[in-house]
């Protein structure tokens, strides 16, 4: 038995047991509120933060899709779109650095990055590549709804209020997620 195991058994004993239990469960708590007192904002401005992030990747998409299949562009005018993108995500992740995931920055900055190859591609290869960056973005998009908290809430709620989807539209989409690795068989 340690010397503050023996304190704590006299005081016990004395009935100081009570009044300590009580001082530090009345520090317990305070400190509690304080720290869900600053969360709460501090998790509002976060989510903010990150859905903002999540409909710059969802906006750029389209630019994207016209950088691989529109043949009006240059080479030099699909890099330079391409280009822009990556600075106007530097720039947000910059302005939100505080709040964002280091990890996530370093993937949403990379996200746009050689897409503007892809036109040049021959079929085949083209076919792979959109694939492969279709999935970049789906793995993306997840990353930052995990990042911001909101995956763990929707949990949440759809354990406590455990509802019921079932079609068979939804039915085959679950089907075509488990076929392609989203969610585990």
């Amino acid at each position: 038995m340690s010397s503050f195991e023996i304190i704590l058994a006299i005081l016990g004993a004395l009935g100081f047991g009570s009044i300590l239990g009580q001082l530090a469960n009345e520090y317990i708590i305070r400190r509690n509120n304080r720290i869900e007192g600053y969360a709460q904002p501090i998790f509002i401005k976060r989510l903010e933060i990150y859905e903002g992030l999540y409909n710059k990747i969802t906006e750029m998409n389209e630019l994207l899709t016209k950088v691989i299949e529109d043949k009006q562009y240059s080479k030099d005018e699909r890099k330079e779109l391409i280009s822009s993108l990556v600075f106007d995500t530097i720039s947000y992740c910059d302005k939100h650095d505080f709040y964002l995931n280091e990890e996530l920055t370093v993937e949403s900055i990379a996200y746009p990055m050689g897409v503007e190859d892809i036109f040049y591609m021959s079929d085949a290869e083209k076919k792979d590549a959109i694939k492969r960056h279709d999935l970049q973005r789906r793995k993306l998009k997840k990353m930052i709804r995990e990042c911001s908290g909101i995956t763990k809430i929707e949990k949440l709620f759809f354990d406590i209020h455990k509802p019921k989807l079932d079609s068979d539209l939804i039915k085959y989409f679950n089907s075509l997620k488990k076929k392609h690795g989203f969610i585990e068989k």
